[in-house]
């Protein structure tokens, strides 16, 4: 199956200790579930074990409404695009985003799209 998601070439997403502060406003900030938040994360671990995870969305449409126009502005200059990828399991899923894993590093067999 096929996802979306913003990552840089190096296949790490936005979301990280000091980097997400940069690029998302305080108000947008509290509007998204963490990942904690939303999944149980023993859970993940345990279906992800041995393959790498991510997290994305099905539709570019939902890709859009959790990163808004300016931050996927801010996203880009700061050298993250947003990818679309064949994934082996989505293991987790909400109505705003997914949890997916695969075999192959995020880093590998990703293509870039405009959106």
């Amino acid at each position: 199956m096929r996802i979306f998601r913003i990552q840089r070439p190096d296949g790490r997403g936005p979301f990280r200790p000091g980097l997400t502060e940069q690029w998302i406003g305080e108000p947008r900030w509290l509007e998204r579930p963490s990942l904690i938040e939303e999944f149980d994360m023993r859970d993940i671990i345990a279906k992800v074990a041995g393959r790498h995870m991510g997290c994305g969305f099905k539709t570019v449409d939902q890709l859009r409404a959790w990163f808004d126009v300016n931050e996927r502005a801010k996203l880009a200059r700061m050298g993250f695009h947003i990818v679309t990828m064949t994934v082996d399991e989505i293991v987790a899923e909400s109505p705003s985003q997914l949890v997916f894993a695969r075999k192959v590093p995020l880093r590998i067999g990703f293509v870039a799209i405009t959106v």
